[in-house]
């Protein structure tokens, strides 16, 4: 069959996105089955290619947002090896597509499809829609990097300085070497200053400045991850996040409801405005970026992402969706796990931390209570509600503190932390009747915040919802006042106002 002929570029595509052998042949084969579905009837033969590579790519994007991208490791295909020999290979496989993972995307998929899976520079061309001049230099490039080579000014991919204003700086780019988000840029020979917030149109990127001097107009600037440099480069600090702010927000107005409960609850957006969003990598953080970029129309708030250091190659894999994040403001910054100042700064109008400690537990969106937090107006009813609702949950965590879990947490052990959270009805059951009821409204209560995701409906296989503000606090009010005291657990979850 002429789809087969495909197959090696299109599990090439997705072992480049998701560095793994097994997920990548799961999603090759969900692609070759829904691909198979209307390939007789693709008008134009030529384009079958480019056609099934983006149906693989929307493939892996599906499993990298229901699981975070962690350290790639490859599976043992060494048969019949001895084991000191499969061992030493396995070892090798996880360097070799550790580097490459490290590569930038566009060096990272040739680099996978040429020379791991050994397609023709032709097919790769034609596959990837490149020319095959773009294909030669995109691996030039990458066998320098990968054998640790020093890159000269001409061999990086270069733009110039078109605009600067306060802490930002545009910059405009060949339409085939447009750097991603977070990338760093640098005057040549100089340390990365630059780092990539936006992308906009026509081959122009804007960056915040992280560095002291700003380039000048007309300044030459080079992508300095692909020279290697995104780790050594600079992440923006409290007077850089202030300067992008102030040159790219906007004036608070108005209540926006998104019908995510927890959102609208504790941490009620503007219509305008400015909102951060925070958290550690793995709560949840990018699928509510998705979402919200789903549910709020065109003319909403500026939404600023905060990546940690370990985010950049996730948020870069998963923005390529075809998802519109125009209104979107990327930042690597080492605030971005803080919950402190997530709660207390000024910069933003709505905060929004997303908590591994609810994570952990599945209470999706893992929307803090106590560190997200807004400044838009709102009811004396919402204030009050809202205020009974973190009440609850504070008496009922000082119930159940839990320093093991927390340890397990801070350790990154979590597998030992879902064991633990397992445990918790075993705790509950040996109360006191009156903690107990303290402990068991508040589950209620948490679990009725748990939002469906519209972006995430084909793995909870629960239709999104959208909750009203007057449902929402109707809704926790009654709990609040212990009228679903009887009701199970687990009726609460996933739904969207109480019934009645």
């Amino acid at each position: 069959m002429e789809l087969e002929r495909y197959r090696d570029l299109a599990f090439g595509t997705a072992l480049s996105l998701l560095g793994d052998y097994h997920r990548a042949e799961d999603a090759v084969q969900e692609a070759f089955v829904e691909a198979l579905r209307c390939w007789d009837r693709l008008e134009n033969p030529e384009a079958r290619g480019a056609w099934l590579r983006a149906i693989v790519r929307h493939r892996c994007f599906r499993l990298l947002r229901k699981k975070d991208l962690d350290t790639a490791v490859l599976s043992d295909e060494t048969g019949g090896d001895e084991p000191w020999e499969a061992a030493a290979r396995k070892e090798t496989h996880r360097t070799l597509l550790r580097r490459v993972r490290a590569l930038p995307r566009p060096l990272r998929e040739v680099v996978v499809l040429h020379y791991l899976r050994g397609c023709p520079q032709l097919e790769v061309a034609a596959f990837l829609d490149l020319p095959l001049s773009t294909v030669n230099n995109r691996l030039h490039r990458a066998r320098r990097l990968l054998k640790g080579e020093p890159m000269s000014f001409e061999t990086i991919e270069s733009g110039t300085v078109v605009a600067a204003k306060g802490g930002i700086v545009d910059v405009r780019f060949a339409p085939d070497a447009v750097p991603d988000v977070f990338d760093a840029l640098a005057p040549a020979s100089t340390k990365a200053s630059l780092r990539v917030a936006q992308i906009l149109e026509d081959g122009v990127v804007r960056c915040q400045l992280v560095g002291e001097t700003p380039p000048e107009l007309g300044q030459n600037v080079v992508n300095r991850t692909a020279d290697g440099g995104t780790y050594a480069a600079a992440v923006a600090d409290d007077a850089a996040l202030a300067a992008t702010v102030a040159t790219l927000g906007q004036e608070r107005h108005g209540l926006l409801e998104t019908g995510i409960k927890p959102v609208d609850l504790f941490c009620p957006l503007p219509a305008q405005g400015n909102v951060g969003l925070f958290g550690t990598a793995g709560v949840g953080k990018m699928v509510m970026s998705l979402e919200l970029t789903h549910r709020i129309d065109e003319g909403g708030p500026m939404l600023f992402y905060f990546g940690d250091r370990s985010e950049p190659a996730l948020v870069r894999d998963l923005r390529e969706e075809g998802q519109d994040f125009e209104r979107h403001v990327w930042m690597l910054s080492d605030r971005a796990t803080d919950p402190e100042f997530a709660r207390d700064t000024d910069l933003y109008d709505a905060r929004i931390y997303c908590s591994p400690l609810l994570g952990i537990r599945d209470l999706w969106p893992a929307t803090d209570p106590f560190h997200s937090a807004s400044e838009v107006d709102v009811s004396e009813r919402h204030t009050r509600v809202a205020g009974d609702a973190r009440e609850l949950i504070t008496r009922s965590r000082e119930i159940m503190q839990d320093t093991t879990l927390l340890e397990y947490l801070a350790c990154r052990a979590y597998g030992a932390a879902r064991r633990r959270v397992k445990q918790r009805p075993e705790r509950i059951a040996v109360l006191s009747a009156e903690d107990r009821r303290i402990v068991e409204r508040a589950d209620r209560l948490e679990m009725f915040l748990t939002t469906p995701f519209y972006v995430a409906e084909d793995f909870t296989g629960v239709k999104g919802v959208t909750v009203s503000l007057e449902d929402t606090l109707t809704g926790v009010e009654t709990i609040l006042k212990g009228e679903c005291d009887a009701m199970p657990v687990n009726d609460l979850r996933f739904i969207g106002a109480l019934p009645s």
